[in-house]
C-alpha cells in the first residue's frame, strides 16, 4: 500500500508539450488525492501551532488553508503571524487580513462584530469583483440542474445569515440575480421554497427514517438533448423500479457539445501548429544538409511519429531509413517544419517537387513530379 501511494504521487508523470516531465514536489492540480494530502498536511501543522507556547488566538479556525483567528486586544498578533511563516514548513506563507470597521470576511462569510451587543453576527460575502453572473436560464442545460443552482444558493444564505434581517435582504438579493439571469418569478419562489424545507431538516434533525429493505444506488448519465432526454431518464427509473426493487436508480444529465469542446485543445499544452493539415513539410538530417521532404493531408506530427517509427523498425522502404542505416546518421525530426500549405492533392505534390528541386540535389525523398525549373 505504502508503495502504491508513493507511485500515485511521488514521481508523477506529465506531458507537456512532446516532452515527459516528473513532478517530484506537490500535487498535480485536479489530482482526486490533493484535498485529502492537503488537510493531512495542515493537519500536521496544527499541532505545532497547538503546541506553541507563544500567544495564542483565544478562538482558531481553519478551513484547508485559510485561518480565522480572534483575538484579545492586549495580545500581540504580529508575533503570531510572524510564527506561522518562520516555524510552519517551508512551503507555507501566510498573509494577513485585520477587521476592518468592525467587520472581517472569510470565505464566503461576511463577520460583524456587535460591540454594544457583545456578540457576532454573520451574513453573505461577495468579492468586489463579483459580477453575479450563474448559469443562464435559457443554456441549453437540464431544468433540474437550474433549480439547483437556486436551491443551493439559497441554502447558503440559510445556513449562513445569523438573523432573519439578514436572510430577506440576501433572498432579495437572490431574486434580483435570477431574474436578470433570466430566471422565472415560479422557478425562483420553488427553489428558495425547497432551500427552506431543507434546511429546516436540517436545523430540527428530522432524518427520513431508514428502509426496511437496504437499497443499492446505482448512477446512470445521460448526454442531454432536451425534453427528450428527460422522458427517456424517467422511463429508465421506471423500469428500474420495476425489475430492480433492491436498486435505487439515479440519473445524472450531462453536457453535450460546449463552446470548450469546440474551441480549447482537449490536450492541455499541445502546440496549435502541430495540428495543421494539408501541408509540405521538411525533416533535416543531423549530420549533413541533407532534408526529406514529404506532405500529408493528416496532421503532420502524426507523419513525423510515422517516420520515427520507421526508422526505429528498419523499415526498408523508408528513404529516411535508407539515408540514416547506409550513411550511419541522425534525423533531425524535432526541428521538423512547414514548408506550405496545400489543400489539393495535386498541388501539394508539386510543391513538394518544388521544394525538392530547389535544394539543389540535398534531398532524400522520391521525387514523384520532374519539373524543368529555369532560373
Amino acid at each position: 500500500m505504502k508503495n502504491l501511494l508513493k507511485f500515485a504521487i511521488c514521481d508523477a508523470p506529465f506531458r507537456f508539450y512532446d516532452e515527459i516531465f516528473i513532478q517530484r514536489e506537490e500535487v498535480a492540480m485536479g489530482d482526486v488525492l490533493g484535498p485529502i494530502l492537503a488537510e493531512l498536511f495542515m493537519q500536521k501543522e496544527d499541532e505545532k501551532i497547538h503546541n506553541w507556547t507563544g500567544i495564542k488566538p483565544v478562538l482558531y479556525k481553519r478551513y484547508v488553508d485559510d485561518i480565522f483567528c480572534v483575538f484579545n486586544e492586549d495580545q500581540d498578533v504580529d508575533m503570531f503571524f510572524n510564527y506561522l511563516n518562520t516555524q510552519l514548513h517551508s512551503n507555507l506563507r501566510f498573509t494577513v487580513k485585520n477587521e476592518r470597521n468592525d467587520q472581517l470576511n472569510y470565505l464566503d462569510v461576511l463577520v460583524i462584530r456587535k460591540i454594544s451587543e457583545k456578540k457576532y453576527e454573520t451574513t453573505i460575502y461577495r468579492k468586489p469583483m463579483d459580477t453575479g453572473l450563474y448559469m443562464l436560464y435559457e443554456s441549453n442545460q437540464c431544468r433540474i440542474y437550474k433549480l439547483g443552482l437556486i436551491r443551493t444558493l439559497a441554502i447558503r444564505i440559510l445556513r449562513i445569515c445569523s438573523s432573519n434581517e439578514f436572510v430577506k435582504i440576501e433572498l432579495k438579493k437572490l431574486r434580483q440575480l435570477m431574474i436578470i439571469n433570466g430566471y422565472p418569478n415560479n422557478i425562483i419562489r420553488r427553489g428558495i421554497r425547497e432551500a427552506q424545507i431543507i434546511v429546516h431538516r436540517l436545523m430540527t434533525n428530522q432524518l427520513r427514517p431508514n428502509p426496511s429493505v437496504k437499497m443499492k444506488s446505482v448512477f446512470f448519465a445521460l448526454p442531454y438533448y432536451g425534453r427528450e432526454t428527460l422522458i427517456l431518464g424517467q422511463r429508465i427509473k421506471k423500469l428500474a423500479r420495476q425489475l430492480m426493487v433492491t436498486v435505487d436508480m439515479k440519473i445524472a444529465y450531462r453536457k453535450t457539445l460546449t463552446l470548450q469542446n469546440v474551441f480549447l485543445s482537449l490536450q492541455k499544452g499541445l502546440d496549435v501548429t502541430e495540428k495543421e493539415k494539408n501541408l509540405v513539410y521538411s525533416t533535416p538530417c543531423m549530420d549533413c544538409d541533407y532534408k526529406y521532404y514529404g506532405h500529408t493531408a493528416r496532421d503532420w506530427s502524426i507523419r513525423i511519429n510515422e517516420h520515427r517509427d520507421k526508422v526505429r523498425l528498419h523499415s526498408s522502404d523508408s528513404k529516411i531509413v535508407q539515408h540514416v542505416e547506409q550513411l550511419g546518421h541522425t534525423m533531425d525530426f524535432k526541428n521538423a517544419k512547414v514548408e506550405a500549405f496545400e489543400t489539393s492533392y495535386r498541388k501539394r505534390v508539386i510543391k513538394e517537387a518544388l521544394f525538392s528541386q530547389i535544394s539543389k540535389g540535398k534531398f532524400m525523398n522520391k521525387v514523384n513530379h520532374d519539373l524543368n525549373v529555369f532560373g
